[in-house]
């Protein structure tokens, strides 16, 4: 946890000259970050972090001056028994114990079920400039998240400068343990008795400027992660499966509640298609979705009746709810864990690889892939980042097997925006813009409008416009219900810019306030093309409309202003 605080806050704040030898442009060095991670054959273990830090600059302080450390008060104990401050100028401050506070993570306190989840905050006193920070932490995993197994993941720092990293790996010899390491990290192995200790070593001495940053973000996105080190006691996905379904299944199970919910929901429903529907709208719309990845708290689900009553959860909740449901009609989902980032590694099977999970419901030989998270996607819809991912589908009477999802949406997607407006003889640009979209953008569009108040509808669409090229003052904004997710999303507002051409009485002519001198987007929008991501009003002086029509309305012997129509 530390370390990607310290590489986090290294990457963010630090100078963008090229680093002296020393690093004194640094905001923070980190000397020593050794972690000894040990496991027990019945799945319980301890992990024991020394981190030594060497505060270089203001900015260093605020980065290290207060740290949280998060852990799971069910399954585990955290312990943060020392806190040393190394003074530039000699002498030592030791934190006391009031410097540590145990505070409920901010997701429970929104969502009083994850009660489980806290942070230990430490407040470092007395860190100045030139200080050297010291630490000592100990999470102690009392309760094995599957009894008999254990797995871990590790990314050394990449981002900040760090001299010395290390892992210790301390394990009984005479159980499966599947290990692997990312090219040029290999361990050390040694044995003593019954344990088997693996040791890495490494180091981070560069720091990438922001540009590099963004180059190797780019380039990676999609790119299988590739851990500095991974460990799993699961010899297939088969048996991730079967763990997990054994955590899952009897938290699907019909309550009555569950029962009449769902009988009330399909009653006037006629197909098995608008059965599906009608039971995956009510979880997807009407259960806000608590932001937690899979694994981060407790990896098995709340009951179904729980999550009816709570109206809330978080990816497994939501799932367990529309399984129940399903089942009350007679109906099956299986649950099926996926990655939103970048394609799991099939060589490690474990727990770690995944953050998501979706439901997957058979449909003959397939499946019909739906993801209840976002609360506003179509039926069958799955995001970019979900579609043709190898997910773990997990069924009641069969092995759980990896499958790969939907490669295409289940409807082609569109992206259309229509401009229809007239200039007046005083050179105003009144227009009326409309947005039609389906698909990925969609998804987007319903959330940020079902997120936003309508008091910030206005701000919300002037963004957009902007962003594609049209410039004024944005009123009258109308969305479509965000949650009416069987049509394509609509939305339009009114724009209106003055200045933007002048007319006569004997024919049309375009003014142009810049001139030559115009911005690149002002030339772009006067001159009728294409500025930033989106299109402008098409117009030429002689009345015709680029990729449109123009009609100009007469009205006694003196034009009004053409009316210009312009689709995208």
């Amino acid at each position: 946890m530390l370390a990607r605080c310290l590489s986090a806050a290294a990457a963010l704040l630090h100078a963008q000259q090229a680093p002296l030898p020393e690093y004194a442009q640094q905001p923070l060095v980190t000397e020593r970050l050794y972690q000894r991670v040990r496991f027990e054959a019945d799945g319980t273990g301890r992990r024991d972090l020394r981190v030594r830090a060497r505060v270089q600059t203001e900015s260093g302080v605020q980065a290290l001056g207060e740290i949280s450390y998060g852990y799971n008060s069910a399954e585990e104990t955290l312990t943060i028994d020392s806190v040393l401050v190394h003074k530039a100028g000699g002498g030592i401050v030791a934190a006391g114990p009031d410097a540590v506070q145990d505070a409920t993570a901010p997701v429970a306190r929104l969502a009083p079920v994850y009660s489980d989840l806290r942070h230990k905050i430490l407040t470092v006193p007395s860190l100045r400039p030139g200080d050297t920070l010291e630490l000592h932490a100990v999470w102690t995993r009392q309760r094995p998240l599957a009894p008999g197994h254990f797995w871990y993941q590790e990314d050394f720092t990449t981002e900040g400068i760090v001299l010395d990293e290390r892992l210790e790996l301390d394990v009984p010899r005479a159980i499966y343990l599947k290990v692997k390491s990312a090219p040029g990290v290999e361990p050390d192995v040694s044995d003593a008795g019954d344990r088997r200790v693996y040791r890495w070593k490494h180091a981070n001495l560069t720091v990438l400027t922001d540009d590099e940053r963004r180059r190797r973000t780019a380039a990676e996105a999609w790119k299988p992660k590739v851990h500095s080190v991974q460990v799993s006691t699961f010899r297939s996905w088969e048996d991730v499966g079967r763990w997990y379904g054994t955590l899952a299944r009897d938290r699907e199970s019909v309550s009555p509640e569950v029962r009449s919910k769902a009988q009330a929901l399909v009653r006037d429903r006629r197909t098995r298609r608008d059965t599906l529907e009608a039971l995956y709208d009510f979880v997807s719309k009407n259960y806000r979705y608590v932001s937690l990845s899979f694994g981060v708290g407790r990896y098995q689900p709340h009951a179904a009746a729980e999550v009816l009553a709570n109206q809330y959860g978080d990816c497994k909740d939501k799932h367990t709810l529309l399984a129940s449901l399903l089942a009350a009609v007679g109906r099956r989902a299986y649950p099926a864990l996926i990655s939103t980032g970048a394609e799991i590694d099939i060589d490690v099977p474990s727990p770690l690889q995944f953050d998501h999970m979706i439901s997957a419901v058979p449909e003959g030989d397939a499946f019909i892939w739906l993801d209840t998270t976002p609360g506003v996607s179509p039926f069958g819809f799955l995001l970019y980042g979900l579609r043709a991912k190898q997910a773990l589908v997990i069924p009641v009477d069969e092995a759980p097997r990896l499958r790969l999802t939907a490669r295409e949406p289940p409807f082609p997607t569109r992206m259309q925006v229509d401009v229809t407006g007239r200039l007046t003889d005083f050179g105003t640009l009144n227009v009326a813009v409309r947005h039609i979209v389906r698909g990925d953008a969609e998804v987007i569009l319903r959330l940020g409008f079902r997120a936003t108040p309508p008091a910030q509808w206005k701000a919300l669409a002037t963004a957009m416009a902007t962003a594609e090229g049209l410039y004024g003052d944005v009123t009258d904004v109308q969305p479509d219900d965000p949650t009416a997710t069987r049509d394509p999303f609509q939305f339009t507002f009114q724009l209106t810019k003055s200045g933007y051409a002048e007319w006569s009485g004997r024919g049309a002519g375009r003014h142009d306030h810049y001139g030559a001198h115009a911005p690149p987007d002002r030339r772009d929008f006067l001159q009728g093309r294409p500025a930033g991501s989106g299109g402008a009003i098409p117009r030429h002086p002689g009345g015709r409309a680029a990729g449109g029509r123009a009609r100009a309305r007469r009205v006694g012997r003196r034009f009004h202003g053409p009316e210009v129509r312009h689709r995208r």
